[in-house]
């Protein structure tokens, strides 16, 4: 982050949180199923032990959560896209991955 990403102006575009200078995504795989606990509870932990240099806010490519999308965005940002997705996409049509309620 940081550079030409921080030098635009958070509500220009619909990419958030411009001010922090580093971005962590913890990405987990395993093939044996019988392992998945062990590798989500050190992805977790990962993330608990950056909590405290973290803004709070997620980057929406790496959200996996319904509904976790509104953590991406600035209440402003968040309601300029619903009154987007309310004009082209009422019936939230395109509601998969992180999606914006109209």
């Amino acid at each position: 982050m940081g550079g030409a990403v921080a030098r635009v102006a958070e509500g220009a575009t619909a990419f958030a949180e411009r001010s922090m200078p580093f971005v962590l995504n913890a990405v987990t795989g395993w093939r044996d199923a019988t392992a998945a606990e062990e590798h989500i509870a050190w992805a977790r932990a990962v993330n608990d032990a950056a909590a405290g240099a973290s803004t709070g806010r997620a980057y929406v490519n790496s959200l996996g959560d319904s509904g976790a999308g509104r953590s991406s965005y600035s209440p402003e940002t968040y309601e300029r896209l619903a009154a987007l997705k309310r004009e082209y996409d009422p019936t939230n049509v395109l509601r998969l991955n992180q999606n914006i309620e109209p």
